[in-house]
């Protein structure tokens, strides 16, 4: 592990946990895969139009 992600790690665990950040990430991933989808859906609807 690197310095970097030790520090990081420690901070997670005073914050509170690594729960809080690992949310965030899950969050923010089903966000873009929204995005793409919409992307998708409006790309098939030019092309079908």
């Amino acid at each position: 592990m690197t310095e970097q992600g030790k520090l990081k790690q420690r901070r997670g665990s005073s914050v509170g946990g690594t729960a809080l950040p690992h949310r965030h990430l899950r969050l923010q991933s089903s966000r873009f895969q929204e995005q793409k989808t919409k992307e998708k859906r409006g790309r098939d609807r030019e092309r079908v139009g």
